[in-house]
């Protein structure tokens, strides 16, 4: 294998006078040992195989008092700006070392021997004591770096102690969110220290007392720990941070969330049809809840007929039939969340289920039924008079609800009332004014017509019943107005529509509507138009 030497860590280089090295016997001979050659001393074997230090270092410290020795080390220093700051150092040797400071490599001395100096202007204020002190008074920015204490002897190399000066700052500190902690549960606030020089102590206060390094709420370095939040632990908080260039805070507000509580929880209501209903969910706790109500399973968002107050009631502002069923209410904060139930019957107003229409054909020499359904708390009964007192016609009866006129004559029209009633509602009625009308038959119909281009079309169209039909036309799925057709189309007095002069345009289907207060019918009929014949 081949050796190699270090010092220090640094390999011994070769080719030197002062010192021989024998690969044999694997030796280090330094010729003439002097405080320069000081060190720590090891040896390193490398070959094909691997790299190998020897374990059992040797230290080598030659005392030479000629050569300069510290006596004093000078420490870095941190000040605020504009203070003084003193550099202590000191040698020794014989004869007596001598001694000189260097700032950014530049020889320092007293400004009062040298006031002349140019370069002076950009050197610190400084003085230099015989005791090998350095004071820099009003320290500046400029004034920070790194000093040099160099001490010469008679022999040996200058010794250099170095430290640095630098100024004292701190940062802003960065401003807290507003925190919300659920209760009985353990949390850490931490508080990041602001940049500073040197770096700033970290301390949590409350109520301008510090708080402790153990206990229920405790600071661990950094941070505000609570073992296990309460209510009574809800507030300002605040970190400082401080070094020697001042202090700087930030307040915290902590919210402590509790489960809500029930004031009043939902129940089971009997809610008015067709009025407001309500239904209650009031809780409490340390923030203010929010509530959710569910309808059979599915979330109430307010619209027209839900409205949900502050305090979580529910009012239903027009309670209808299909609102009777289960309602949950859900009071929730961070810390977590209750809920209740309540079942909503609904009491029925007594109404017509439908109304019944007003006014009503029936068929001459028919058959007719006229129907009256309502509901109520209680099934009502439903009975059917005239309103003018008049007791009903022997052919027609009634039964459930259910007028039913066996053959409809002419005396029969007039005006019927259905009285619907139970015991606890009492009574409703709805009067229905019955037209009895022959319905609406054709005496002559449109037929299908091919004319050739340039002649004239017609189609008949005659209806009778009681009252009289009044007879419209629909062309190509539009309503023929008699005042806004064109000279060559003519609805006659007897219901016949003309068409004078026909174009290709012409051809399509046409309708004839009869109808009268009771009803309608309509026939149709395809115009066909051929090119013009010979004639």
């Amino acid at each position: 294998p081949t050796w190699q030497w270090f010092r220090d860590g640094n390999p011994l280089p070769d080719g030197r006078s002062t010192y021989s090295v024998s690969n044999k016997e694997r030796t280090l001979t330094l010729q003439s040992a002097s405080p320069d050659d000081n060190g720590i001393y090891y040896c390193c074997a490398r070959s094909a195989v691997g790299f190998i230090c020897s374990q059992n270092n040797f230290t080598l410290n030659v005392i030479d008092e000629s050569f300069p020795q510290a006596v004093i080390i000078p420490q870095d220093l941190i000040v605020i700006k504009n203070e003084e700051a003193m550099f202590d150092c000191q040698f020794s040797a014989v004869p007596p070392p001598t001694q000189e400071w260097l700032f950014e490599d530049n020889p320092i001395t007293n400004r009062s021997k040298c006031p002349l100096n140019p370069s002076s202007s950009h050197m610190p204020r400084t003085t230099v004591f015989a005791n090998g002190s350095l004071l820099i008074t009003q320290v500046k920015a400029r004034s920070t770096g790194v000093y040099k204490c160099v001490g010469h002897g008679q022999r040996g190399k200058a010794l250099v102690l170095k430290a640095t000066l630098r100024l004292a700052e701190i940062e802003e500190m960065a401003p807290f969110s507003p925190k919300v902690l659920t209760a009985n549960q353990g949390h850490r606030v931490s508080c990041t220290a602001p940049q500073g020089i040197p770096t700033p102590q970290v301390w949590w206060e409350r109520n301008q007392e510090r708080v402790p390094a153990a206990g229920r709420v405790y600071q661990e370095e950094e941070q505000l720990v609570f073992t296990s939040i309460t209510e009574m632990d809800a507030g300002i908080y605040t970190c400082h941070a401080a070094n020697k260039a001042g202090e700087k805070k930030q307040e915290l507000s902590i919210t402590v969330a509790t489960v809500p509580k029930w004031v009043e929880m939902p129940k089971d209501s009997q809610l008015e049809e067709s009025k407001p209903g309500y239904l209650h969910c009031l809780s409490k706790a340390s923030l203010k809840p929010t509530v959710t109500w569910y309808r059979n399973g599915v979330s109430i968002t307010e619209d027209s007929r839900f409205e949900i107050s502050e305090n979580g009631t529910l009012r239903i502002n027009n309670v209808e039939v299909y609102d009777g069923t289960m309602y949950k209410c859900v009071s929730s904060t961070p810390a977590g969340s209750i809920e209740g139930y309540a079942r909503v019957h609904v009491l029925e107003k007594l109404k017509f289920t439908p109304p019944p229409q007003p006014l009503q054909c029936m068929e001459f020499d028919k058959e007719v039924t006229v129907s009256c359904s309502a509901t109520g708390r209680e099934k009502p009964t439903i009975q059917w008079t005239k309103t003018d007192g008049s007791s009903l016609p022997s052919h027609v009866s009634h039964n459930a609800g259910i007028l039913s006129f066996h053959k409809v004559s002419r005396s029969d029209s007039g005006n019927y009332t259905c009285i619907a009633s139970n015991r606890p509602q009492g009574e409703i009625r709805a009067t229905v004014q019955l037209v009895v009308a022959v319905y609406v038959t054709f005496k002559l119909e449109p037929e299908p017509t091919t004319v050739y281009q340039g002649h004239t079309a017609m189609f008949q169209c005659q209806a009778e019943g009681d009252p009289m039909p009044h007879i419209q036309w629909k062309g190509k799925d539009k309503i023929l107005d008699p005042g806004k057709l064109l000279p060559r189309i003519q609805i006659m007095p007897n219901g016949s529509l003309v068409i004078y002069d026909v174009t290709t345009e012409d051809s399509g289907k046409y309708t004839c509507i009869a109808g009268n207060s009771c009803n309608i019918k309509h026939r149709e009929a395809f115009l066909y138009v051929v090119g013009k014949g010979g004639a």
